[in-house]
């Protein structure tokens, strides 16, 4: 066969090359389409969607906690007086759980009249979403596990504690229960958690009336321009800045791939979270890096534990003025297991704090980072609902277990061991 005739490239391949053209073709469209897209809506496709899905699924969540979550004139929201719930779904995770309110809507094991005055002796637990319990039967949170073992020595166990609290809304609410509705009882056990401190900085404020005031949520929220910018930023690696300008310049193979990734790995994207950069274990987190991080320390830490501090203050001598017995209680979030955050900020803070006003002080810390000291990632597996900084059962179990100890030592010195012996 002459040189003539021979026939090149691009004509034995064709059909190959037809197919190459075509998909180039398609995705500088898809390319345009998505640049276009953003230039009207301002912003990628791809949070078009994500936003979309969150906002419905929100909708959908927001009717079922407004038929218990309420608001309150005095410390900003409560849970409903004799409420009874059963919920699919929570904020952070598809769980199905059972929610009962008593009469003065407290987190229960059912809905039940609970009368301000008793003979028993009674301890009043207070804190935010890790004491009401949140994605667990009152009987599984670490305050049912409490309440079901003291009730065999005729003691009363009372969980005030519900989402989003921090100390100005401990102190304001359980100022209220006792000098404006007239609870009594003997002992109160407060759970400071780590986003208590952001909540303080940025969230909430005091009304001359004492009430409580929730501030522009895009504050709360740490929603400026500085965090936008930092949570856009992409990672230098070449495999993650091919993932963020498919996932921020194109519509249909976005569209497609992410399709493809929740069929391949049989799983749908839960519209809090972002799969494509969140790992397993909620390690991270603005609201509890600050004991870790020097800049979010001197950002906001610094200022809602001095802020904290003020109100707990107000608590401590709310509670001896009753000569009600105060507690505090201190607990890692992931990120303080992960990084072995021993001597934390939180807890001497809140030791120091206790030993100058004489009261209990129990630290967690120990309990969940010596469990696996060199496997960190084992504990979160084991004691933390995925995704999520909150406990699952055997973390309230770990919780309840570890409080029933320190309770049996009688003593208002700090306790720093372990129900296993740390």
């Amino acid at each position: 066969m002459s040189s003539g005739t021979q026939k090149n490239i691009f004509e034995r391949r064709g059909k190959i090359f037809t197919f190459i053209i075509f998909v180039i073709i398609i995705i500088l469209l898809d390319v345009i389409c998505a640049i276009t897209f953003n230039y009207i809506k301002g912003e990628p496709f791809s949070k078009f969607l994500y936003e979309e899905k969150r906002r419905r699924w929100i909708e959908d969540l927001t009717a079922t906690e407004k038929s218990y979550r309420i608001p309150s004139e005095i410390y900003h929201h409560d849970l409903k007086i004799r409420a009874s719930v059963s919920l699919k779904t929570t904020m952070w995770d598809n769980r199905q759980y059972n929610l009962f309110t008593d009469s003065l809507g407290f987190k229960s094991n059912s809905v039940k009249e609970t009368s301000l005055v008793s003979d028993k002796y009674r301890i009043l637990f207070i804190g935010d979403s890790f004491t009401e319990g949140v994605g667990m039967n009152f009987e599984d949170s670490f305050v049912g596990i409490v309440s079901d073992k003291l009730l065999l020595e005729n003691i009363e166990v009372l969980n005030a504690g519900v989402a989003t609290y921090s100390p100005m809304i401990y102190w304001r609410k359980t100022k209220h229960l006792i000098e404006e509705l007239g609870l009594k009882f003997n002992e109160l056990i407060v759970f400071i958690d780590m986003s208590d401190i952001y909540d303080e900085a940025y969230c909430y404020t005091s009304g001359e009336d004492e009430t409580v005031i929730y501030l522009n949520e895009k504050v709360c929220l740490g929603q400026n321009e500085a965090d936008l910018k930092q949570r856009g930023l992409q990672q230098a690696d070449p495999q993650h800045g091919m993932k963020y300008f498919l996932k921020n310049n194109t519509i249909i193979s976005y569209f497609f791939l992410n399709k493809l990734h929740d069929v391949l790995l049989q799983k749908e994207e839960h519209p809090v979270y972002d799969y494509e950069n969140m790992p397993k274990y909620m390690i991270a987190g603005k609201r509890g890096m600050w004991s870790l991080d020097d800049k979010l320390y001197e950002e906001f830490g610094r200022r809602g534990l001095e802020k904290s501090r003020l109100y707990m203050e107000k608590l401590a001598e709310l509670a001896r003025k009753h000569n009600i017995k105060m507690t505090i209680a201190v607990y890692p979030w992931p990120a303080q297991i992960f990084h072995n955050d021993f001597d934390s900020r939180q807890v001497l803070f809140w030791k120091k704090f206790a030993a100058e006003e004489n009261i209990g002080f129990i630290n967690y810390f120990p309990c969940f980072l010596k469990l696996n000291k060199d496997r960190p990632l084992k504990t979160l597996d084991e004691y933390f609902l995925e995704r999520d900084m909150h406990w699952n059962e055997n973390g309230n179990r770990l919780i309840a277990e570890t409080f029933l100890s320190y309770y049996s030592n009688k003593t208002n010195e700090s306790f720093n061991y372990c129900h296993q012996g740390y």
